[in-house]
């Protein structure tokens, strides 16, 4: 099985697609980094919206120390 996965930074709220089998779906968690939730980094994009960057990233690193994903 051949599968492909793309993020479209285009839209406000972001989603991710896996190719795979002529078709395609909407994914949830990451197929690189498991146990990445694709919520955490939108709740990442809209926060940098508001909040410097520096910020965000200290928030997004500490999220991955927890392991939490909402």
């Amino acid at each position: 099985m051949y599968a492909m996965c793309g993020l479209s930074l285009l839209r406000t709220d972001k989603s991710a697609q896996t190719i795979a089998d002529g078709g395609s779906k909407r994914i949830t968690q990451s197929h690189i980094l498991p146990g990445l939730e694709i919520s955490l980094l939108n709740k990442a994009f809209h926060m940098t919206r508001q909040t410097d960057q520096s910020q965000v990233i200290a928030w997004l690193l500490t999220q991955f120390q927890h392991g939490e994903s909402s």
